[in-house]
This record gives C-alpha cells, structure tokens and sequence, in this order.
C-alpha cells in the first residue's frame, strides 16, 4: 500500500505525467522487489507499468483470471 499511496502523492503534487514518467521506469521509485505499481484509466486502459511495455494503451476490461474473474473490473470496484 505505500507503493500505491506514494505513487498517489506524486500524481497529485507533480502531476501525471511525472507520476507515470515514475511508473514506466523499470528502475523507478514504485518497484520495491516482486511489488510494483501500475496506472490504468477509468476505462481500464493500462498506461503505466514498468515492465510491460506492451500492454500499454491496451483496454484490459474483459482480462480474466482463471476462475473468469475480469480482474480489473474488480480493482475498479474495489477502488
């Protein structure tokens, strides 16, 4: 959680594209061993993670795990 909280804290005093210049960094200041933080939109478009260049501008709303769950429609709700 203070990865997240951190992340939220430059988002707000430095502004976004400080904040995802920060999260796309493989070597950034949001990677703490296996934990890291990624940025999706409201729409569930990845657009920052450090180590999946790919998946960036990629909607991941039907993304499902292996019991169907449609993971990040349960991290926006739980959000």
């Amino acid at each position: 959680m203070s990865l997240v909280e951190k992340a939220a804290v430059m988002f707000k005093e430095q502004g976004s594209a400080a904040a995802l210049k920060a999260i796309n960094d493989p070597k950034g200041p949001f990677i703490k061993g296996d934990l890291y933080v990624f940025a999706l939109t409201m729409d569930n478009v990845m657009v920052g993670h450090p180590f999946d260049i790919s998946s960036k501008r990629i909607n991941l709303t039907n993304m499902a795990d292996n019991n169907g769950v449609q993971i990040f429609q349960k991290f926006k709700e739980i959000v």
